[in-house]
């Protein structure tokens, strides 16, 4: 399993200026956006600079992930903590609450958060004003290049951030806690927010105490002898950034071919794709299950055109005088409207994605797609008015 990378994205405030609590008990988490970061790795270093993807499907796939996991009973409890503290094991990881449900509000993503008393009490009494969200990007889609779209929380923090921009007011930290170095600012659609460079600049701080480093440690992560020398050390270190440069350059690469590739396929099956975009995400997380999603649908399309010089036949009425009573739910499923090939195969594609991203069986796969697409399933939907 690789190595966690996590990022952020700008903090948004949790109270107004009176220090009150929002009234339906929902604190906003993340709004739509691209948001630059550099993801702090396992060792405390930052890596290389991308930018997380929060677009309205990232929305709906995090609130449907934690529904999902709820659904189960898996109890998918999110932690806050304070000042993402809990990313580095030298300082305490007292939680601050616990994230009780998400809700996709289309404008943004909110929680429903149980305060434990330390938290209730720092927010309430405005020593925190803002929630920051953490990612994992290996659980991100990647969207080509250095994009990737999130779609799944690993935790938050409570924390104040000096560098937030905005109308409201800030309680910030003391000056002497603020991070050094460089401090980028970030831009929302909707507002200039905070700094996640000097975010993460300041969770690297945390996470990675200076002069700690165990040698023993370090030489036996590296596969070298115990008696191994500082130069030895050195060149292992050497080597294995030479060999992850090497490899990043090849998933470069091998991005831009399946990017290359994707766009081929979206042109030779045109005819029966409706959402282009939808099925380009759905080539690049898993190319050959859609693909044959959509050789099936061409298939098919192509079946049901009569050969050239022909004439359909006309179908045969057994029961024309027969009616079915009005408002029952054959009628309803009757009068729904009627799937075009290319709907039909962006949504036997999706279900096809979810089986297999998220190892779901059939039907909870198909409820999946139901969910996310509704306007894919109108029989289900007639039939539940």
């Amino acid at each position: 399993m690789p190595a966690s990378r996590f990022t952020s994205a700008p903090a948004l405030p949790l109270l107004n200026r009176e220090f009150a609590l929002p009234a339906d008990g929902l604190y906003e988490i993340v709004r739509p956006g691209e948001y630059p970061a550099r993801p702090l790795l396992p060792d405390g270093t930052l890596g290389e600079p991308v930018v997380q993807v929060v677009d309205d499907i990232a929305i709906a796939e995090m609130a449907n992930r934690f529904a999902s996991l709820a659904a189960r009973g898996l109890h998918p409890e999110l932690l806050v903590d304070f000042d993402h503290f809990s990313h580095d094991t030298s300082k305490e990881s007292r939680a601050a609450g616990w994230v009780q449900s998400l809700v996709n509000r289309s404008a943004d993503l909110a929680g429903a958060i149980r305060w434990s008393a330390s938290g209730k009490a720092a927010v309430e009494g405005g020593d925190y004003r803002f929630l920051s969200p953490v990612f994992d990007l290996n659980k991100a889609q990647h969207l080509g290049g250095n994009r990737y779209r999130v779609v799944e929380i690993e935790r938050l923090a409570l924390t104040n951030d000096p560098n937030m921009k905005g109308g409201r007011p800030l309680s910030n930290r003391d000056p002497k806690q603020e991070s050094a170095g460089v401090t980028p600012s970030v831009s929302d659609p909707t507002r200039q927010s905070d700094s996640t460079a000097a975010q993460m600049s300041q969770l690297a701080l945390n996470s990675k105490p200076k002069n700690t480093m165990d040698r023993t440690k370090l030489i036996g992560l590296l596969g070298l002898h115990e008696s191994a020398t500082d130069d030895q050390i050195a060149a292992a270190i050497t080597k294995n950034r030479s060999d992850a440069a090497a490899a990043a350059d090849l998933r470069t690469r091998a991005n831009a071919l399946l990017e290359a590739q994707v766009e081929r396929d979206l042109e030779d099956f045109k005819d029966v794709i409706e959402d282009r975009e939808a099925t380009k995400t759905l080539l690049l997380a898993n190319r050959d299950g859609a693909i044959k999603v959509l050789s099936g649908a061409k298939a098919r399309l192509a079946a049901a055109k009569p050969a050239p010089g022909t004439t359909p036949a006309k179908p045969v009425h057994n029961r024309a005088e027969t009616k079915t009573p009005a408002g029952s739910a054959v009628d309803s499923a009757a009068t729904a409207p009627v799937l075009t090939r290319a709907q039909e195969s962006e949504r036997d594609a999706l279900v096809a994605f979810n089986r297999k991203e998220h190892g779901l069986d059939f039907s909870a796969a198909w409820n999946k797609a139901r969910d996310i697409r509704p306007d894919l399933f109108p029989a289900e939907q007639s039939a539940s008015h």
